[in-house]
């Protein structure tokens, strides 16, 4: 028996090819939805290393170049959060829906730029906030619930 394939194969975008950019990619080559990878990081080494080690479809160092592909349907950001906004812009108007790593935006108003144009073009927009089940978050959420609302907030993970 032969296996159809359900839907549509994903062309996927990701860009940013630093340590979650690579953990994100790894895995997207092994689920079989995804026909297609295309790696985009301004560090060229980084990004030709990762695209070497998951046999990458293309590799750029211009987000620009890689979200205009043709292949592309969908993008994940992992760059550094000072430039998730360019591209994020750039893969909603090319009609990409969209993974995003925490923070969406540097600030309010760019997140509400971002969340405005998904919905005006009815694109998908995930944000990955991966901790939210993370005991140390939990116990954090109890407490500040015992405080009032906080206004900074840095925890350490790796401390026990």
């Amino acid at each position: 028996m032969s296996k159809k394939k359900k839907g549509k194969e994903i062309g996927l975008a990701v860009i940013g090819c630093g340590t979650i950019g690579r953990i994100r990619a790894v895995l997207a080559r092994d689920y079989p939805g995804v026909g297609w990878i295309g790696l985009c990081d301004i560090k060229e080494d980084i990004g030709k290393k990762l695209a070497d080690d998951i046999d990458a479809d293309f590799f750029t160092t211009d987000y620009v170049e890689l979200i205009n592909r043709p292949e592309v349907t969908a993008t994940i950001i992992a760059t550094d959060e000072n430039l998730h906004f360019g591209p994020t812009m750039a893969a909603i108007e090319q009609g990409h829906d969209l993974f995003i790593e925490k923070p969406l935006a540097e600030s309010v108003a760019e997140a509400e730029s971002i969340v405005a144009k998904a919905r005006s073009t009815n694109k998908k927009l995930v944000i990955g906030y991966i901790l939210r089940h993370h005991p140390s978050w939990i116990k954090f959420i109890e407490i500040a619930q015992t405080l009032g609302k906080p206004l900074v907030m840095r925890m350490n993970l790796n401390q026990q």
